[in-house]
């Protein structure tokens, strides 16, 4: 795994790959749509692409087609503007690509008590509109998504769970039925 948990004071702490170095520099979204004025009657998300595109980052598209569909997913409601960009060698200034997905933290119905957690309400997001499933039109091509991919998932994620000191029984089976039922949900978007 590209992870691991570090423990402070009682605390745990996701230790992850770092995709950033002295020679990487990650520019936000919000840094990337300052670069051109934005246009009457265009959206921000095709005023990001726009950006994307004449800055000469390549594959935004497929990247926000997996960030969009991800986030519906583990119904991710805080993925804003300095949470996802694109980056490039800081010394020639080259764009390398879109950035991996960092930031998930406000996912999975945190902060949701469990009789509360209905996987099919729409989950508020801060991204390109208001609502994941409005978020999820935005995706321009499922051919990617093989939900065959995600066989297992919901068993592994029951058994991470499982570890936690801070996840009683009814949380995590909460946890893996919202879970399974998303998977289900974004199995029938991408038909």
């Amino acid at each position: 795994m590209d992870y691991d948990i570090l423990w402070e004071d009682n605390l745990p702490y996701s230790v992850c790959l770092d995709f950033i170095g002295s020679d990487i520099e990650l520019v936000s979204a919000f840094q990337i749509c300052e670069t051109i004025p934005m246009k009457d009657g265009v959206d921000l998300y095709n005023h990001y692409l726009g950006c994307c595109d004449k800055l000469g980052v390549l594959d935004v598209n497929i990247s926000l087609d997996r960030m969009l569909a991800f986030d519906y997913l583990i119904s991710n409601s805080d993925r804003h503007f300095g949470n996802f960009g694109a980056v490039r060698n800081a010394e020639t200034l080259e764009w390398i690509g879109p950035a991996s997905l960092f930031d998930n933290g406000t996912s999975l119905w945190c902060g949701t008590v469990n009789a509360f957690i209905n996987p099919e309400t729409d989950t508020e997001n801060a991204t390109f509109r208001k609502k994941h499933m409005e978020q999820l039109e935005l995706v321009s091509s499922f051919d990617w998504f093989k939900p065959s991919m995600l066989n297992g998932i919901v068993d592994e994620f029951d058994v991470l769970l499982e570890n936690s000191p801070y996840m009683d029984e009814e949380r995590r089976n909460f946890l893996c039925c919202a879970l399974q039922k998303r998977i289900e949900l974004l199995s029938g978007c991408s038909k």
